[in-house]
């Protein structure tokens, strides 16, 4: 198995967790499973829309992402608006703070 071959199976197990995590949350929001009738239920779903996460083990594509119909869901996996999360925005912000020289000679460094 190469590296690109072990990192993509990274990336999908992580999206899978993160899908699972997305949907117990929006479970939770709503007061009850999904197609589940109860008296104590506060929504209902609105399908998905889907977006890109940059996550330490890489760029995780057409993440789905369930929403309410009234708008009201608001995720704790990633904040709104966010293209990538916490801990590669620090990364990032120390890169910035040292300069451009923290990535190296590659081919990368005349991209950024």
């Amino acid at each position: 198995m190469t590296k690109e071959e072990k990192g993509r199976r990274i990336r999908e197990g992580v999206k899978a967790v993160i899908e699972q995590v997305l949907e117990e949350e929006m479970t939770e929001h709503l007061a009850a499973g999904y197609r589940e009738r109860t008296p104590s239920r506060r929504g209902e779903r609105n399908g998905y829309y889907t977006r890109d996460l940059i996550t330490p083990a890489g760029r995780i594509a057409q993440l789905r992402v369930p929403r309410d119909r009234e708008g009201t869901f608001l995720t704790g996996v990633f904040e709104r608006y966010k293209r990538m999360t916490g801990e590669v925005a620090v990364c990032l912000g120390l890169g910035v703070q040292s300069g451009p020289g923290w990535l190296g000679s590659s081919p990368a460094r005349v991209a950024w």
